[in-house]
């Protein structure tokens, strides 16, 4: 059995690509690594034990990110499905008269638990992708925009993404739960979410008020520091964020630097939380 190597950067374009993001990859080179992890997967079922093996329908893959969601929802259905079987309560539970019957008249025989539902190598992947973006990036950057615009500093888009990028860093540094958002990435203008800057509307002042309600119901605390950091940034000079989050040293520059020819390259979570607990 020949050995598959699937270097870890190639896998995060990977994902980069199913999550709707900037990737070096294309739809038929991601396909095709799903069909050879589906493919391994089964022939080493073979290996390993007798009986059937799982036979998987076929992978049908659209660029947009929306339709990740069609597998992910399939597989909740099916958990929530069982979970419905097993609590449902036994009809002789209405009659408590019967059910004494049945107890004195039949034997009791034990019932094997239900295997363990197994995610598919596919499935597997859309779950992590659907796990890291829970929260959508555009609440962030719209927020992030109305808390400046309210204290009279209009945001640019490239000051805007910063803000965003020292949020995500700042709770990495502290050792909290990363921002459930997508990965900030190497772009030309610095760090960037590229769902953030692609579907943003910093300059859509309703828009922005909008967004900063939703979080503020949703997840007020995210909202807190977010509103701190912005208030603490919106006054410094690009020139001088640009300097530290743009320098040699910084995550930014040190993966521009492993990968000089490439933009849209994913900025390592652990470079970014070891930079800002300095």
């Amino acid at each position: 059995m020949d050995t598959i190597n699937i270097t870890p950067e190639r896998f995060q374009q990977a994902l980069a690509w199913m999550n709707g993001q900037a990737s070096t990859l294309g739809e038929q080179e991601v396909l095709q690594m799903l069909r050879s992890l589906t493919g391994r997967f089964q022939e080493n079922c073979r290996t390993l034990r007798p009986g059937p093996v799982a036979r998987f329908r076929n992978l049908r893959l659209t660029p947009h990110p929306l339709s990740l969601t069609a597998i992910i929802a399939e597989t909740e259905a099916m958990l929530a499905e069982k979970a419905a079987g097993e609590a449902a309560p036994a009809a002789t539970d209405e009659n408590p008269f019967l059910k004494e019957l049945m107890e004195d008249s039949e034997p009791s025989t034990a019932v094997p638990p239900d295997p363990p539902v197994v995610l598919t190598p596919e499935q597997a992947v859309m779950a992590k992708v659907a796990s890291e973006s829970r929260l959508d990036s555009v609440l962030l950057i719209n927020s992030i925009a109305y808390v400046g615009g309210l204290a009279g500093y209009p945001l640019t888009q490239s000051k805007a993404q910063l803000i965003l990028y020292c949020l995500y860093g700042a709770r990495l540094g502290a050792g909290e739960e990363r921002l459930p958002i997508e990965h900030p990435q190497v772009w030309k203008y610095g760090p960037v979410f590229p769902r953030a800057y692609k579907r943003g509307a910093i300059e859509d002042k309703g828009a922005c008020e909008s967004s900063y309600q939703e979080l503020l119901e949703s997840e007020p605390a995210i909202l807190t520091a977010l509103s701190t950091k912005t208030q603490s940034m919106m006054a410094t000079p690009m020139a001088d964020l640009n300097a530290v989050h743009k320098s040699a040293q910084s995550p930014y520059g040190r993966t521009r630097a492993r990968f000089p020819e490439k933009w849209g390259v994913q900025i390592p979570d652990e470079e970014i939380a070891a930079f800002f607990r300095v």
